[in-house]
């Protein structure tokens, strides 16, 4: 059987609009998220729900406004369903759970913050106070669907957060690189953390 792959990009970028494209064997199809009249923020991240419904996180701000915003697509498997989850905001990391709730980890204009669906509505929280960052964090969930979070901070290090399932636990892996950072947790839920020197 053959697997759809996706392939995300910004199409009439001066209407503001955010488009999915769909890559399939028989060629491309074309399809707009979000149609709202917005400037498009620059970040995104893309992942599946376990029935392989598309689900986007992304930036967005309103013409002619600093705010930025942080949003949330779906597809329902009829139309796409869009939210604000929160303003403030730039680099983002998009995790679906075993119960297709998604998480998603992004950078605030001095912290690092983290929000999640909890089936009824956004939850957000502050993880940890750091300044600048340098490239977007990395997110993965363990089998419990708990959120690890590795980022880096300019001028500082390489720094991991984790939630223990009642606070964040944050340390500081290299505190003599900070670059591009990305996560993995295997199947025993130890985080597995790549960045650049």
């Amino acid at each position: 059987m053959k697997k759809p792959l996706y392939f995300l990009s910004v199409l009439l970028v001066f209407a503001g609009l955010l488009a999915l494209n769909n890559i399939c064997w028989a060629g491309w199809a074309t399809g707009v998220v979000d149609s709202t009249r917005i400037s498009f923020g620059g970040y995104i991240s893309i992942a599946l729900s376990t029935n392989n419904y598309t689900c986007i996180a992304y930036s967005s701000s309103i013409a002619y406004s600093e705010e930025t915003y942080l949003k949330y697509a779906t597809w329902t498997g009829a139309s796409w369903s869009t939210q604000t989850v929160d303003s403030s905001l730039n680099k983002i990391s998009l995790a679906i759970d075993s119960n297709n709730n998604p998480h998603i980890a992004y950078a605030g204009r001095d912290s690092l913050k983290y929000a999640k669906w909890t089936g009824a509505s956004w939850s957000t929280q502050t993880v940890d106070f750091v300044g600048s960052f340098y490239g977007k964090p990395s997110m993965a969930l363990d089998s419990s669907n708990n959120p690890h979070i590795a980022y880096a901070v300019i001028g500082n290090s390489i720094k991991y957060a984790k939630w223990t399932g009642a606070s964040w636990s944050t340390q500081t892996i290299d505190s003599t690189s900070y670059n591009q950072c990305s996560i993995a947790i295997d199947n025993i839920n130890n985080p597995h953390i790549a960045y650049g020197g």
